[in-house]
């Protein structure tokens, strides 16, 4: 029984990571930028880490379970305190001995109790109600001393990023989009919030330039493909 156990266990542990990383791999590399965020989140938060915990669930599979106290929401509908569990921990106080801890080797953004944080929140996993920030270590953004910046140094997130022909944007917001690293937080936050309530990216306001001017039913903006913001 514990020999069957232990392989139903293993599998499970295969999947799941199958699905976490399916569900970010495409967004986890250097090329992953801003628009690529406000496209695939569901919830943005301003947020601040108000707990971190870690252990396995029912399932034996290992998770972080990260408690925030919203101040701001920019897109989706949580509750002021919001808990979720990622997928993986973020030490080795529980994982096997000897062996390197889950989540710490696969670009899992890691999370400080008392952090203030940008978090921009992929959907939850239906197998496992596991969940995430988009693009992993890229959709967290700590906030210190007026600057923002993701794990990963903001590398690419702000590049191949065009803005319609016509559309207006702030001389702060040109500045970030110069930026290749660290950002003002409050131009960040005001940025990201404009994009999400003008809907910068369903009507083509703001694009991926790799990808060409998104592609609208009445011919609008033309070229590339139609944009589908998650729910």
């Amino acid at each position: 029984m514990k020999g069957k156990t232990a392989v139903l266990r293993g599998t499970l542990l295969a999947l799941t990571l199958l699905v976490a990383w399916g569900q970010a791999s495409a967004m986890s590399t250097s090329s992953t930028n801003l628009v690529d965020l406000l496209r695939e989140s569901t919830a943005i938060v301003h947020a601040k880490v108000a707990d971190v915990t870690q252990g396995r669930d029912n399932n034996g599979l290992p998770y972080t379970e990260v408690t925030i106290e919203i101040s701001r929401t920019l897109r989706g509908s949580l509750p002021a305190t919001y808990t979720f569990r990622q997928f993986g921990v973020q030490s080795d106080g529980i994982a096997e001995s000897g062996r390197v801890p889950i989540g710490g080797t696969m670009n899992f953004p890691r999370f400080v109790v008392g952090e203030d944080t940008l978090l921009f929140l992929y959907r939850s996993a239906s197998a496992t109600g596991f969940r995430t920030t988009t693009g992993l270590g890229h959709g967290k953004f700590e906030l210190t001393a007026g600057r923002a910046e993701n794990p990963l140094g903001n590398v690419g997130m702000f590049s191949d990023i065009s803005i319609a022909p016509g559309f207006t944007i702030t001389e702060n917001d040109q500045r970030i989009l110069a930026t290749p690293g660290a950002v003002n937080q409050n131009d960040l936050l005001s940025l990201v919030d404009r994009a999400v309530s003008g809907r910068w990216i369903e009507k083509g306001s703001m694009y991926k330039t790799s990808e060409g001017a998104p592609k609208f039913p009445n011919g609008g903006n033309g070229g590339g493909r139609k944009v589908e913001i998650p729910q």
